[in-house]
């Protein structure tokens, strides 16, 4: 199996696919499809044959309405998914959790990403990935993860989040992890009001300045059915590829989506006629 390390996909002028694997059951947009293990690494190739160069893997459903479980449970439902695809997938596997126990488990299997929804405010999270290589996905997020939905107002929504990405690149140096390492995800949907949000899309440029890769993760959030009246977050595609591009025009790097053929193919035809 021969795969690219996660520095290499980033010096390359296209962008990145992330393809969202939920091996939970109760997600809100696919709770339950993939949740039997034959199923979600059957989706996993699936989405690597459609464009995805990184399948993020998650066993803790983010839903407002899902309560929080164990280390020990999230543990439970990914290994069955994540030894196999770390055999014989040839794309990365990243690991979306905020578990330190969960992400110490997941390194010595061999992943090569952890994406925390807590932006590795956590110490024992730094210590569990310090020492390692893998890539690490920090995302902006105000409050406690119990809290992590509550929306929050800022002055200047997109500066709270340049600052807030500036102190934890700077928190993880000091504890040695070199900033190539570093994602930094905005946190679409997580404890942010919807006027931010579009605010916040609109000055993406704001953030994509900075020296360090940005991680979009909008698909079939709240956020796209508000602005194109879709209810039901599997019919949201077209409104997830509009603010892919849009994204990408404001020089987004990595996306994290579900749709994943259809994004490829809109990322294909866009940097053709960019040329």
């Amino acid at each position: 199996m021969n795969k690219p390390t996660l520095q290499q996909l980033l010096i390359k002028d296209a962008p990145i696919i992330m393809g969202i694997l939920n091996a939970t059951p109760n997600s809100f947009s696919d709770g339950g499809d993939f949740f039997d293990p034959k199923t979600a690494i059957e989706r996993a190739h699936q989405m690597v044959r459609e464009g995805s160069t990184i399948i993020d893997i998650g066993a803790e459903s983010s839903n407002p309405k899902a309560d929080l479980i164990t280390a020990e449970e999230e543990i439970a439902r990914l290994i069955p998914v994540v030894k196999p695809l770390v055999k014989d997938l040839p794309a990365l596997i990243s690991i979306d959790t905020y578990h330190p126990e969960t992400m110490k488990v997941m390194v010595d299997l061999g992943v090569d990403i952890i994406n925390d929804i807590n932006g590795f405010r956590n110490p024992a999270s730094i210590d569990a990935v310090k020492n390692s290589h893998v890539g690490l996905v920090v995302m902006h997020l105000d409050n406690p993860i119990e809290s992590m939905h509550i929306e929050t107002q800022h002055d200047d929504i997109t500066h709270s989040i340049a600052t807030f990405f500036l102190d934890q690149v700077e928190a993880l140096s000091d504890h040695g992890i070199h900033p190539n390492r570093l994602l930094l995800d905005p946190g679409f949907g997580f404890g942010k009001t919807t006027e931010e949000q579009i605010e916040l899309l609109q000055q993406l440029e704001r953030l994509t300045a900075l020296p360090y890769p940005i991680f979009i993760g909008l698909s079939r959030k709240r956020l796209i059915g508000h602005l194109t009246h879709v209810d039901v977050a599997k019919e949201r595609t077209i409104g997830n590829v509009a603010s892919a591009l849009w994204c990408l025009q404001k020089g987004a790097k990595i996306f994290r989506v579900h749709d994943v053929k259809a994004t490829h193919e809109a990322f294909q035809l866009w940097q053709q006629l960019s040329i």
